[in-house]
């Protein structure tokens, strides 16, 4: 009896796990089920297209989205505060006008993939709360790492979880327990639907980072402040789940008003991946709390993070996972991501801060600053100092305040503009926020010095005006440079009897050496370490030396030419014994005035003595007996420097010296600093030279270097007051700066770099670029580039017509967005001429003709932005197919061809024409250089692209719009009154306003256009479409 009811038992057993089974295999396809959304999504819902709420509700979308939420709904925490949160918060940002487009044109073309790409989060919202989660861990991997990192993820969690759920059956006490979960977990997730679910989150997170922009950057401050990791699990599915539950829990406590304290970054990475924003206290080494008074949380629930053991090198919250599914074979490997500053977007405004950090940070190396606020102040101070040069109150009279050339040179398009604008509105700003992300912008940018060009290829400080030889050379005169120089010397302390000023005063075309104190000297005769060695110095005023050249041979002792005074000034000749005029020996100066000596300082002494005298100055004499040169490694020379109060009795003192041969009043000066051509400060002293460099803030003299070791470069004190005072010609800067970039290749003798400007130019001309594409936004990750090293930066030097930036192409233009966009691309342009539209992230970028009117007739390389893309990861880049197809003509058609003479008027006959988007499915990915070889995922990929001509809900053709309108069958009319600038309301017949005398015939249908292309007959046809976009002009068939 007990046997029979065992195998009653068992039989009742079977039956039912029969009857499971049947269940199962009924509701098999569960994907297909749609739950209602919560009602706080309804406003995402609202605005999305008809192609993305179809994929959401029954598509693909749709399906990942069950598929991935019946997978982990076991491991889940409720989360229904959260979600109803998220929903609202959503909805706000979906319905912001940010991610609305405005371009009527395009919001036809792309109609179904403008706006805010909310797929996923409307797929997840219609199949579950598990599905949510499932996207707002999207959302996080989506903020840390890259589309290829993600999509590996992903891969690797549905593997985690599917092992997961089979050692749990395995193990449990009742397998039938898990028998949904075991059904999930036999469902197949394509490398394609996690790839294409991971892109819309990341979309998404884009788009609302630009709605929430201020939240956003604050958020970002408290990333990089945080130096946090997300946790340290070493194992990537435990790694993942533990973040993700953790962020679930909190966050779901938060909105509560539950105060939370955590330890790690998870919670953080979530909040700024969600778009919710508690209050926060970061406790740690510097305590920081931040109020953000998000209407949505609970005003109870604020997060506290503790940073006590916050050890990070990097201003980021980090998470390292090991990946086995990155690659097709090979070990894990680990990668690190980052969220903070250093992998963020930004806009091009904001771009201009990291040119600038890179710009500074060859500034820091050199020893030219300490900190990030000397270099603002002396960019603001140059900004101020160039615009008073192009205005009517600077020195460049002849140009006015409406200089065409000043006006592009401070644009925010040159390359010099784009610093010094940034710098300006920075200084200017008061918004606590910008100013804090700007300085942090400026920090990746230092972090990152050869973003630019090679750091060793960069200039001098400040675009290299402090060079000596740049600086000194845009002062007027030797007094402007005598004047800077003492300021200079006085300013760090030297010492006036150990330093003195050598300059070269130009007279009748002859550089002549002169020498000048730094500050009257109060020295004892016979200073063991000054440069005078005579007696009787005068104390009360400055003194200036006229050089009196020595010779290596015997004197002329010329009685000739230079003392003859009669005749004319022209024939008269210098004396033979020395470069510039008589030498000390070639008069006995006891019984010649020097007066009397034509010769002598090209007969311009009298001249010179009285220009000295005037200035209340001492004028004497020096004996310059020997020449350094600038080539050698220690510049040096020797001379006797004359005293008393009088030019005629100093120089009959050194003339009796130098015939007696007393070496004892002769002193060795070495060059310590400045430029030898113009003005340098010489010293004496074994010491002075270091000790110089060490006051003036320059880095000691490197035998290495030869700017250093000839003291050739300033520091900042001297370059700031440089700037300060009216030392530098404003006309002459402001010339300087322009002629410095005429032509890239001789930029190399002017700025020390030709790639530096021609990176500066690039940068400059992405502004540019930009210009055009309000809402797009740039990755910080782009600083890991060198944009001396990008395909799309022009080559030969050939820039704008006023020379402070490239002119690019359009190839160039789309390749210079791909890097941009992404971070990480660096494509030939070469290779993109065929594209006219590109989708990355929550952008497309589109070839500015498309949109247009084919008759209007605009930059054939311009190129628009909208928000959305295409549905597909990666970077998109969009190509026509090579031979578009255009429909046949059927026979049935001939009662519709009726060619009616044109009668002048002017109608819309297709007003039902539409064009459309749509995709084949040719897709060719495309390789880099910098594209891993060996990884599963392609981030960049061609993609074949239909636009298409529909008549109502009929096709016309297919058309590859870019070559069309370069066709030279296009052909446009303009109005003759309009061509003579009379304003025109072309109320007149078209034959009377344009003037054409051709018999023609008007198409008012396709199939006439049709028609007439396949037709021989030679006949002017014109298609009647106004005031309808994608149509208008003529089609002759010659």
């Amino acid at each position: 009896m007990a046997g029979a009811i065992g195998r009653i038992t068992a039989a009742a057993a079977a039956a039912y796990n029969e009857n499971q089974i049947s269940l199962i295999n009924l509701n098999f396809d569960f994907t297909l089920m749609k739950l209602e959304a919560p009602k706080e999504f309804g406003g995402l819902g609202s605005i999305m297209s008809l192609r993305r709420k179809t994929n959401a509700e029954s598509g693909a979308f749709h399906r990942t989205a069950r598929k991935l939420g019946a997978l982990f709904q076991g491991t889940l925490p409720e989360i229904r505060e959260l979600t109803k949160v998220y929903g609202i918060r959503a909805s706000e940002i979906a319905q912001s006008d940010k991610v609305r487009t405005k371009h009527a044109r395009a919001a036809e073309l792309f109609q179904n993939e403008i706006g805010a790409d909310s797929t996923s989060i409307w797929a997840a919202a219609t199949s579950g709360d598990a599905a949510i989660s499932v996207h707002l861990l999207a959302c996080m991997l989506a903020r840390v790492f890259s589309g290829t990192v993600a999509t590996s993820i992903w891969v690797e969690m549905v593997a985690g979880q599917k092992a997961h759920i089979d050692e749990k059956q395995k193990t449990a006490n009742f397998a039938s327990a898990y028998d949904a979960a075991s059904m999930a977990a036999r469902q197949e997730f394509s490398r394609d639907e996690l790839a294409e679910w991971d892109n819309s989150a990341r979309s998404w997170i884009q788009c609302a980072d630009q709605v929430m922009v201020k939240q956003h950057l604050a958020m970002m401050n408290m990333l990089d402040a945080a130096k946090i990791s997300v946790n340290s699990e070493t194992d990537t599915y435990r790694s993942v789940i533990t973040a993700w539950i953790d962020a679930l829990r909190a966050m779901s406590c938060l909105v509560s008003g539950t105060p939370q304290r955590v330890q790690n970054g998870a919670i953080l990475l979530a909040l700024s991946a969600w778009h919710l924003y508690p209050d926060l206290d970061l406790v740690g080494p510097a305590n920081l709390q931040v109020r953000q008074h998000d209407p949505l949380i609970n005003n109870l629930g604020v997060l506290t993070v503790g940073l006590e053991n916050s050890a990070l090198p990097h201003d980021a919250v980090a998470w390292s996972l090991p990946l086995a599914y990155m690659r097709y074979y090979g070990e894990p490997q680990l990668i690190t991501g980052f969220s903070g500053h250093s992998n963020s977007r930004v806009s091009m405004d904001q771009f201009a801060y990291i040119v600038i950090g890179s710009i500074i940070s060859a500034w820091e190396t050199a020893g030219f600053i300490k900190e990030i606020r000397s270099a603002v102040k002396i960019l603001h101070r140059l900004s101020i100092f160039l615009k008073a040069a192009w205005t009517s109150g600077g020195d460049v009279e002849s140009h006015g305040s409406q200089s065409p050339q000043g006006y592009h040179q401070l644009a925010s398009t040159s390359w010099l503009g784009q610093v010094l604008v940034a710098i300006d509105r920075y200084e200017e700003s008061d918004d606590d926020l910008e100013c804090s992300t700007a300085m942090k912008l400026v920090s990746l940018g230092r972090r990152h010095p050869n973003f630019l060009c090679p750091q060793s290829i960069h200039p001098a400080p400040l675009f290299g005006l402090s060079m000596y030889k740049n600086a000194l050379g845009l002062m007027i005169d030797s007094e402007r440079r005598v004047s800077f120089l003492r300021q200079l010397a006085v300013g760090i302390g030297l010492d006036p009897s150990r330093y003195v000023i050598r300059y070269k005063n130009l007279v009748q075309g002859h550089a002549l050496d002169e020498y000048a104190t730094i500050q009257p000297i109060n020295q004892a005769p016979g200073h063991p370490e000054g440069f005078i060695k005579r007696e009787n110095i005068p104390t009360k005023k400055n003194i200036r030396w006229i050089s009196i050249s020595g010779v290596n041979r015997d004197p002329c002792g010329c009685k000739g030419p230079c003392t003859n005074v009669v005749g004319s000034t022209s024939k008269r000749k210098l004396c033979k014994c020395a470069p510039n005029g008589c030498s000390l020996l070639c008069h006995d100066w006891r019984k010649t005035k020097p007066s009397k000596c034509s010769g002598l300082y090209c007969y311009n002494l009298a001249r010179r003595l009285d220009e000295l005298n005037s200035k209340n100055e001492q004028c004497l004499p020096v004996h310059q007996c020997s020449f350094g040169h600038e080539g050698e490694r220690s510049m040096s020379e020797i001379c006797d420097f004359g005293t008393g109060n009088a030019f005629d009795a100093s120089l009959s003192d050194l003339y009796i010296s130098n015939k007696q041969h007393k070496p004892s009043t002769f002193v060795e000066l070495t060059f310590c600093a400045g430029d030898p051509r113009s003005a340098c400060i010489m010293t004496v002293g074994a010491n002075a030279t270091a000790e110089f460099h060490e006051l003036a803030g320059t880095p000691k003299p490197k035998v290495k270097d030869r700017q250093e070791q000839f003291g050739a470069r300033m520091g900042y004190k001297a370059t700031e007051m440089l700037l300060d005072q009216d030392y530098c010609s404003r006309s002459s800067l402001a010339l300087w700066f322009s002629n410095s970039a005429l032509a890239v290749s001789s930029v190399g003798s002017l700025l020390g770099s030709a790639k530096y400007i021609s990176s500066l130019m690039a940068c400059a001309s992405a502004a540019e670029v930009y210009k055009l594409l309000p809402g797009a936004t740039i990755s910080t990750t782009v600083v890991s580039q060198s944009i001396d090293k990008a395909l799309w930066v022009p080559e030969g030097a050939e820039v704008e017509m006023l020379p402070y930036r490239h002119r690019l192409s359009k190839a160039q233009i789309f390749a210079c967005i791909a890097m941009l966009d992404t971070g990480t691309f660096n494509f030939d342009p070469k290779v993109l001429n065929n594209v006219f539209a590109i989708s990355s992230g929550n952008s497309i970028y589109i070839a500015g003709p498309l949109l247009c009117d084919p008759y209007e007739i605009g930059d054939r390389f311009e190129v628009r932005h909208i928000a959305g893309n295409i549905g597909r990861p990666g970077l998109c880049l969009l190509v026509p197919p090579p031979s578009p197809k255009i429909r046949k003509l059927s026979p049935g058609t001939w009662n519709q061809l009726n060619y009616a003479p044109f009668d002048g008027k002017q109608e819309n006959s297709f007003s039902q024409t539409s064009i459309h988007l749509s995709f084949t499915a040719y897709e060719l990915p495309l390789q880099t250089e910098t594209t891993d070889q060996h990884i599963v995922d392609r981030p960049a990929r061609f993609v074949e692209t239909l636009v298409s001509v529909y008549e109502g809900g009929n096709w016309v053709a297919d058309l590859d719009i870019m070559s069309g309108l370069q066709s030279n069958l296009v052909s446009r009319f303009v109005c003759q009154e309009v061509m003579m600038g009379i304003s025109c309301d072309c109320h007149q017949s078209f034959i009377e306003v344009f003037g054409v005398a051709h018999a023609m015939v008007s198409i008012d249908n396709w199939e006439e256009f049709l028609e007439q292309s396949e037709s021989s007959d030679k006949v002017f046809g014109l298609i009647r479409a106004i005031h309808h976009f994608g149509m208008g002009g003529n089609v002759r068939k010659p």
